[in-house]
């Protein structure tokens, strides 16, 4: 049986968006999932890692059947699926930092600035099974003005 235990998520409706705060790393990289959630919801799904220990930044782009993700991790490319999308345009990816993720971002629609400036976050509980085995999140969401299928763009 897989290993489970219970993460903690700050959440907010930014610009439209759904703002997920995942310093845990166990949302961005299950594309499958993401691919799935834009498909079902019929709703962009824009996913980011910065991780300047490991040199990891990267990001994933899923919008009506098109599907782009790079990640570049210590000057190594180790991921770079679909096309570019047009917010990509002048980013050096062979270079890609976490200015250019952010800069990627706000293009999208959400400015660091939105993220950091907010202050109506929610604190969501989810049940998470261990990525080595199965990665698989299982909500277990407070009720609130926002319904689940909400969770990525409103």
């Amino acid at each position: 049986m897989p290993l489970k235990k219970t993460i903690y998520k700050e959440v907010a409706s930014i610009n439209g968006w759904t703002v997920i705060l995942d310093s845990d790393l166990c949302m961005t990289e299950d594309t499958d999932r993401i691919r799935s959630i834009s498909e079902k919801l019929n709703t962009p799904v824009f996913s980011m890692v910065c991780e300047s220990v490991s040199g990891t930044y990267g990001f994933s782009y899923t919008d009506q059947g098109v599907h782009r993700s790079y990640c570049l991790e210590g000057g190594t490319i180790i991921e770079d699926i679909g096309q570019p999308i047009p917010q990509e345009r002048d980013i050096k990816l062979t270079e890609l930092f976490e200015t250019d993720v952010i800069g990627l971002l706000s293009r999208i629609g959400v400015s660091s600035l939105d993220i950091q400036n907010h202050s109506d976050f929610e604190v969501w509980e989810l049940e998470y099974t261990n990525p080595l085995e199965e990665n698989h999140l299982h909500t277990s969401l407070p009720s609130s003005k926002n319904p689940w299928w909400k969770f990525w763009k409103n």
